[in-house]
């Protein structure tokens, strides 16, 4: 069976809502450490978002301030995973331009998030 983007993106969304109820499954220290050796997941929420970023890594279009070679500045969008500029266009739509992925850390941007500065 062929895995698509679609059917990875699915899974990662389920992963991401999964209930708080799991923390119950005493396994969870066990698959915990599977996914991030460690050591700092402790909770089936935290193994679900774990599984989630490695399945589908997202990130978030930050407005951010670079600085130039001669001392000025510049305004651009910034993956919120990694750091590199994404668009130095001020006016970025995260659904219309691209890139859809970073470049840098291959996340697939969604939206935009809160600037970097704060």
């Amino acid at each position: 069976m062929q895995v698509t983007d679609t059917d990875r993106r699915e899974v990662a969304s389920r992963l991401r809502e999964c209930e708080p109820y799991m923390s119950a499954f005493p396994f969870a220290d066990y698959v915990g450490r599977a996914v991030d050796p460690a050591g700092s997941i402790e909770t089936w929420r935290e193994v679900c978002l774990r599984l989630a970023d490695l399945i589908d890594p997202t990130c978030l279009a930050c407005p951010d301030v670079e600085d130039t070679p001669d001392g000025g500045q510049f305004g651009c969008w910034s993956c919120s995973a990694c750091g590199n500029i994404i668009s130095v266009d001020p006016g970025y739509d995260t659904e219309t331009d691209g890139p859809t992925y970073c470049e840098v850390c291959g996340c697939r941007v969604t939206g935009k998030g809160e600037p970097t500065w704060l």
